[in-house]
């Protein structure tokens, strides 16, 4: 948010929908069948993607998003394994990722909603607009004073 304000950068967020469901297993993993589905046989059933829940899901989705944002051009930052930046002379977007949510900081409206294109051609995303809140703070973004409250 302090980069945001003392760059007046936009700021929006997006969700991804389905963030653990979109990935590929590299081995083959079975389940037993759940309560309620049991068809009275001792069949198990082989799981074709990663389920919410399974141990190799947050593995799985993380090597899926860090393969989409290097497709489009974003580098992932050292420090902190969850931004990716983008960035040239006259223009800068930086994406911080939570889980399935992602606040998106950008320099111009234009920038903002080709990343957003981007991003959606990539992953099914749903568009939640200007930042309103983010991990349970509520964010303010005033652009006439570049002030930016958190309650």
């Amino acid at each position: 948010m302090a980069i945001a304000a003392c760059y007046e950068l936009d700021i929006h967020t997006m969700d991804v929908v389905g963030a653990y469901l979109n990935g590929e297993l590299n081995k083959t993993i079975y389940m037993e069948q759940l309560p309620g589905y049991e068809d009275e046989t001792n069949h198990v059933y082989r799981l074709c993607h990663p389920l919410y829940g399974l141990k190799q899901s947050g593995a799985i989705w993380n090597k899926k998003l860090n393969s989409e944002f290097i497709s489009l051009g974003f580098t992932r930052l050292i420090a902190d394994q969850c931004v990716y930046i983008q960035q040239n002379t006259n223009s800068i977007v930086i994406v911080a990722i939570y889980v399935d949510d992602m606040a998106i900081l950008a320099s111009s409206n234009t920038l903002m909603s080709q990343v957003k294109s981007d991003l959606n051609s990539k992953l099914d995303t749903q568009d939640l607009g200007p930042v309103k809140q983010i991990l349970g703070m509520e964010i303010t973004q005033d652009k006439t004073t570049g002030f930016i409250t958190i309650t």
